[in-house]
């Protein structure tokens, strides 16, 4: 185990360490002993909607060394809002990693740490959507704006996907979104899988 956490000490290079995503129930269901077992050697911050978590869930994060910071979801204050208060959140912790979790919060991230040139940014791709897929007017548009959003993203030397499944990979490397040597599946991380994740 000590060899375990050595190698994930040299692996991540840094001690500080961020998870954004949408609300406090994706994080409590299906990363928090992903994140638990990190905050035994690492600052470890989430941010996220924590407007609707149940107080003996934020407990057990605290009790956990976890801090979560509360950050309202997009839907509730608009996009510029949102983004907005992203940055202002990932500037007061002050990562060196930051990992940004489901592909819309990924696009707000890239957004979010684009000046950030010290901060590992990570794009965790937990499924496709219509914004990718639709033929609708709408979705067509908003992936063009991704595609330019990710590309930039992918100029940035330390910033990286990580997917669930590798058909999302192969969607994503034939779109342009991003490139192979920056791409990796990790395979599924659910409730009963957050223990083995290495």
């Amino acid at each position: 185990m000590e060899k375990l956490r050595e190698h994930t000490k040299h692996d991540l290079n840094q001690r500080k360490i961020c998870f954004v995503t949408h609300d406090f129930m994706f994080f409590r269901i299906f990363i928090f002993n992903l994140l638990a077992s990190l905050a035994k050697s690492f600052d470890v911050t989430v941010i996220t909607d924590r407007s609707k978590a149940k107080k003996k869930d934020i407990d057990l994060a605290l009790k956990s060394n976890i801090t979560v910071k509360h950050l309202e979801k997009r839907t509730s204050q608009g996009a510029i809002r949102y983004l907005y208060n992203l940055r202002k959140s990932l500037s007061e912790v002050n990562p060196e990693h930051i990992f940004f979790a489901t592909v819309e919060v990924s696009v707000f991230g890239a957004l979010a740490a684009r000046f950030r040139a010290k901060c590992k940014t990570h794009f965790i791709i937990t499924g496709t959507g219509p914004e990718l897929f639709s033929s609708t007017i709408r979705y067509r548009f908003l992936r063009k704006i991704y595609l330019i959003i990710f590309k930039i993203s992918s100029l940035k030397k330390h910033t990286d996907f990580i997917f669930q499944n590798a058909e999302d990979k192969k969607f994503f490397l034939n779109h342009g979104f991003t490139k192979p040597n920056k791409s990796r599946v990790i395979g599924h991380f659910g409730i009963n899988l957050t223990n083995n994740i290495k």
